[in-house]
């Protein structure tokens, strides 16, 4: 399945999650996306991948799935 997100880069910058699409960068408040995200360790935050459709992101370690293009629908530009 091909991604219809083109996602450049994830990345955690302090308590926002950082998700570059193209040219846009999106910052996300991590508290405000989850409550698994919020109270996680820096190691568990950090490992996550991206599926490879390109529709969500998985921590593995907490078991925490957020979907990007729910994320970037509800994004005001």
């Amino acid at each position: 399945m091909k991604s219809i997100i083109n996602i450049a880069q994830v990345r955690i910058i302090s308590d926002y999650l950082v998700i570059t699409v193209g040219k846009k960068e999106y910052r996300f408040r991590v508290r405000e996306l989850s409550p698994r995200l919020a109270v996680a360790s820096d190691e568990e935050i950090n490992d996550f991948e991206v599926s490879p459709s390109g529709y969500g992101i998985h921590w593995r370690k907490i078991d925490e799935d957020i979907s990007l293009e729910a994320l970037l629908e509800n994004k005001s530009v």
